[in-house]
């Protein structure tokens, strides 16, 4: 019996987990935020976020360097999202380049903007894989609960159009905003694509 239960649980982290990064997948994400959304009563203040990510220029460093490094790249960004969140938070890989995270608790859009911000920074630094010194930049969108939707697919969707708003404009990050024109943080604006590091020097540890 007890060889049973190690299975299935086994069998259900598997199926809930990305094989490559090990983060929650999009099928475990989705459960989290539709059980999160239930809970919620209907006119209660904001508590629950839905902060969306795509790694801008992505397909140029699989082209360039083949998938293996992209597969790596994909690693130490989910590697710095995991460290960057609170523990009662939630990071997932969606799938390709895309992320996401939960974010609960009482929410205001100054502190999803300073999070999103620090969500930028991190990924956007500096990562060594091999000999080669690479930058990746993200596009981030915000969608906030009950505002921007009341189900976990209204989320998503709102959280996913405002990421596409911020990828348009080169933003950095964007909250969703049902008139259609998305609020835009231009502090990022024009971000260069991934690049290799003129200054590259020897292989070392990738940065965390």
């Amino acid at each position: 019996m007890a060889c049973t239960q190690d299975g299935e649980r086994r069998a259900r982290h598997l199926a809930l987990h990305d094989a490559l990064t090990a983060l929650p997948n999009r099928r475990f994400f989705i459960e989290r935020l539709t059980h999160a959304t239930a809970l919620l009563e209907a006119g209660e203040p904001a508590r629950l976020a839905v902060i969306y990510l795509d790694l801008d220029d992505f397909k140029p460093v699989n082209d360039a360097y083949g998938h293996d490094i992209g597969d790596e790249m994909l690693k130490v960004v989910a590697r710095r999202l995991d460290r960057r969140v609170r523990s009662e938070d939630m990071v997932s890989r969606l799938g390709g380049d895309e992320f996401a995270c939960l974010r609960c608790g009482p929410v205001s859009r100054p502190e999803l903007s300073r999070l999103a911000r620090k969500l930028y920074e991190t990924i956007a630094a500096p990562m060594q894989i091999g000999n080669l010194r690479l930058r990746v930049r993200p596009s981030i969108g915000i969608a906030v609960h009950p505002a921007d939707g009341s189900t976990a697919a209204t989320l998503m969707r709102s959280a996913d159009a405002a990421m596409y708003a911020a990828k348009r404009s080169r933003a950095g990050h964007v909250f969703f905003a049902k008139a259609g024109e998305m609020r835009r943080d231009a502090m990022h604006a024009d971000a260069p694509a991934p690049q290799r590091d003129p200054d590259d020097r020897a292989a070392g540890a990738v940065p965390a």
